[in-house]
């Protein structure tokens, strides 16, 4: 494989999934939130190495940590973790720490709290043994990130968003109007009228 130099591209990490290890179970978190582990790299904008965590530790709908799926991209595509600018979460920072923080309050006082960033340091460490400045750390909201994912593939330059699933940042429906590639949001639908969580209780 070539090897490519940081010098030449701006390369980002997109990942999504949980904090747990596939030999270590320490946040047993809502598996509603964090399924489908998986990695994908960008260079330039474009779509260079994608891998689902489940075809690494073969558990379907992995709700485990996708680093592995992070180092399947990484050299795949001939590089290293420190040429990477910028890993990107599938959440908010906010929505994460609130995630951690009642994961803390429900095991109760005796666990140690942590934040999204702290936590996110720690396992890249474990993993490739490198401390990753905190500030490379950049998080997306959960239904903004359906909505690009369509936008984008879709081949409108003006165009009307939906994005329907379970939950996320406690909605369930986000629509927004998009206009040159900007994002407006116009309506959204909370968690508990969710769709998706009807669907799960019926069937």
């Amino acid at each position: 494989n070539t090897v490519v130099r940081k010098a030449d591209v701006m390369m980002i990490i997109g990942i999504s999934g949980g904090f747990d290890l596939d030999w270590r179970l320490e946040y047993d978190l809502s598996h509603d939130f964090l399924h489908d582990a998986a990695a994908v790299l960008l260079r330039d904008g474009r779509m260079v190495a994608a891998v689902e965590q489940e075809r690494l530790n073969r558990i379907k709908h992995t709700n485990r940590c996708a680093l592995p799926a992070v180092r399947a991209c990484i050299e795949a595509h001939g590089v290293d973790v420190g040429d990477v600018d910028g890993f990107a979460y599938y959440a908010t920072e906010d929505a994460a720490n609130q995630l951690l923080y009642a994961y803390h309050t429900r095991m109760g006082v005796g666990q140690r709290r942590t934040e999204i960033r702290p936590l996110l340091q720690r396992l890249f460490k474990e993993e490739f043994d490198r401390d990753i400045d905190p500030s490379r750390f950049y998080f997306a909201d959960h239904h903004m990130c359906h909505a690009m994912g369509a936008y984008v593939h879709s081949g409108f330059r003006d165009c009307l968003a939906l994005t329907i699933d379970g939950a996320g940042e406690g909605n369930s429906c986000l629509a927004l109007r998009v206009r040159d590639g900007v994002f407006e949001p116009v309506r959204s639908v909370p968690a508990d009228g969710s769709l998706g969580y009807f669907y799960r209780e019926v069937i």
